[in-house]
């Protein structure tokens, strides 16, 4: 009966581990790639640091907003940022205007439009 039972659960392991893998390997990787967890972590960090001063909407959009925008005060990130003004817009108008009259040589009416 012992024996009979160790076959029953080694198949239902199986069965489970093979289930587990099938459904992994269907989604996307669960793990960001080293660089973008870094500058998640650092972006969740502001946005926390600014919920005293603004309103929760607010927080919420700004975090939705630079999950794309990069770090806002690296004049290489922002000048990628201006050579895609159309995608990058929301981003842009989050740009210090010396750090982005630097990193690019025009203004934000000028990039935007």
């Amino acid at each position: 009966m012992g024996e009979e039972l160790m076959k029953y659960a080694m198949v239902a392991i199986a069965i489970a581990t093979l289930a587990f893998a099938v459904f992994s390997f269907g989604t996307p990787a669960a793990q960001p790639v080293a660089g973008q967890a870094n500058n998640i972590a650092l972006q969740q960090k502001q946005v926390w640091q600014g919920v005293s001063s603004t309103s929760a909407s607010a927080v919420q959009t700004q975090a939705l907003d630079n999950s794309q925008c990069g770090d806002l005060n690296d004049d290489a990130n922002v000048q990628h940022l201006g050579h895609h003004p159309g995608q990058y817009a929301a981003c842009l108008k989050q740009v210090d205007p010396a750090v982005l009259k630097k990193a690019t040589g025009k203004t934000l009416g000028q990039l935007i439009g």
